[in-house]
């Protein structure tokens, strides 16, 4: 038996569109098992148990990297990661698939052999590194190549994910985005998000106040989220930052300290009793692994 854990990642941070990601400690967990059975999937909704189940798709591919028969398998998911809100859903369970895949031939993939196969079914790495690696991670394709950098974020910011109780289609999220920006706007997006890695690190909530500005596309996405703005006043009336993660529809808060973080949750959810509101940590490891003699 083949036991993964994957955390959530929540991308886009701030204006580190398509290049910026962050783990937190929202987990799921993927049980791969021999069968008599060609295919058996549980614990994900009927629609999903059969071939076309990305995590069974990422094992596929997996296995013809490898040049290995893909075997009967019992796939059963765990999972605490919400579907289509902006917090690495896909990602997890394509890394997940990969990574079971090498460990079932006893060929367990590198880190970075593993960020590159998921990337190729993800197509952009930002939410696939950080949930292999951990922590804060840049990623971006030099050609077929991805390019990687990790970097710590201070444990005195204080996290916050509001997890809204109706889907964002990614589709819709990219057909807002305007198919030009000005100089002026890349050079806003290209310094602020070199500070904002800085800020991170260091805890600087004053820097991270103006570096986590975005002119790319939140702009044009929070709309798509009807209750942003009202959650955006609070965030402020606490003296706590917001970006939209992911292309939405969960929302990061970030807080100086814990005692504001813990007025502003109890004000959430008692405005939005209908919504996830859920205090979180920076995930310091990503993907995690066990392995059992019999798989």
């Amino acid at each position: 038996m083949i036991k993964i854990t994957v955390p959530a990642t929540s991308a886009n941070v701030g204006p580190g569109f398509d290049c910026l990601g962050l783990a937190v400690n929202i987990f799921s967990t993927f049980t791969f098992e021999p069968s008599q059975k060609q295919l058996e999937i549980l614990g994900c909704d009927s629609t999903y148990q059969n071939d076309s189940n990305l995590v069974y798709q990422a094992f596929v591919k997996g296995c013809n990297y490898l040049g290995e028969e893909v075997p009967r398998l019992k796939l059963t998911i765990d999972s605490d990661i919400p579907v289509s809100r902006g917090l690495g859903s896909s990602a997890s369970c394509i890394v997940a698939g990969i990574k079971a895949s090498g460990l079932w031939f006893d060929q367990d993939f590198t880190s970075d052999t593993l960020v590159k196969l998921a990337t190729q079914i993800e197509k952009h790495p930002d939410n696939i590194a950080p949930a292999v690696y951990g922590k804060l991670c840049s990623a971006f394709l030099d050609g077929d190549k991805v390019e990687l950098t990790q970097y710590e974020v201070s444990q005195d910011l204080k996290f916050t994910a509001i997890i809204p109780d109706y889907k964002m289609s990614t589709k819709e999220a990219r057909q807002a985005l305007p198919k030009e920006l000005t100089y002026a706007d890349i050079t806003f997006q290209i310094s602020h998000s070199l500070a904002l890695v800085q800020a991170l690190g260091q805890g600087d909530f004053e820097k991270l106040a103006t570096t986590l500005k975005d002119k790319m596309h939140q702009p044009y996405r929070t709309p798509l989220i009807k209750e942003y703005d009202e959650i955006e006043q609070i965030a402020k009336n606490h003296d706590s930052l917001i970006y939209l993660s992911g292309s939405g529809s969960t929302m990061m808060l970030i807080s100086p300290n814990d005692e504001k973080r813990a007025k502003m949750v109890r004000v959430l959810i008692e405005k939005f009793a209908e919504f996830t509101v859920k205090s979180i940590e920076v995930e310091q490891n990503g993907i995690v692994a066990k392995v059992q003699n019999d798989k």
